[in-house]
């Protein structure tokens, strides 16, 4: 009745579970055998078995998920988080376990892992390269790089920037709208 005080007392996906609303970005295991499926609305990622065409499980967020990664070996999954809650989640593809969240500014928006998936890039819509140690349940952040505020976004609209490490690693580009 009081539009001015509006409290929250719980936070859960609508429809019947399990659910997967919104899916938004797809990730294939490099030996081919799952899809990762990002599904913002409900704060959840689908893992789907290929070749059996059959969902293995539904994961869980405290925020809404907005990309996934997968290491180059196929053991890790990482997944970045907003709105409730902004975070780097890393995720065992062996156990199909969160082994890690990491709180990360307010507002993420790009994740990218070098190769040898010894480190992954976080960009924070504020201003800010976040350089993650990967190291499974001891992956930590090594430190942060602020680079301005390049980024733009509204309800149903957004101009986004993006980033890309060049195929040496040496250089870490930056894309500004």
């Amino acid at each position: 009745s009081d539009l001015s005080n509006i409290i929250i007392y719980n936070y859960e996906a609508t429809g019947s579970l399990p659910e997967g609303d919104a899916p938004s970005r797809i990730r294939i295991t490099p030996d081919g055998e799952k899809a990762l499926i990002v599904n913002e609305l409900s704060h959840n990622l689908t893992i789907f078995d290929i070749p059996s065409r059959t969902i293995d499980s539904f994961i869980e967020f405290d925020g809404a998920p907005r990309q996934v990664r997968i290491t180059n070996d196929g053991n890790w999954a990482l997944v970045i988080t907003c709105y409730l809650e902004s975070e780097l989640v890393i995720i065992d593809l062996n156990s199909g376990e969160i082994v890690s969240e990491i709180s990360i500014g307010t507002d993420l928006r790009n994740l990218i892992i070098n190769n040898d998936g010894t480190k992954a890039y976080v960009r924070e819509a504020s201003g800010g390269i976040f350089v993650i140690n990967l190291d499974g349940a001891y992956s930590s952040i090594e430190t942060e790089v602020s680079c301005g505020n390049g980024t733009w976004a509204s309800y149903g609209f957004g101009i986004f920037s993006n980033i890309k490490l060049t195929p040496d690693e040496a250089f870490l580009f930056i894309a500004y709208t």
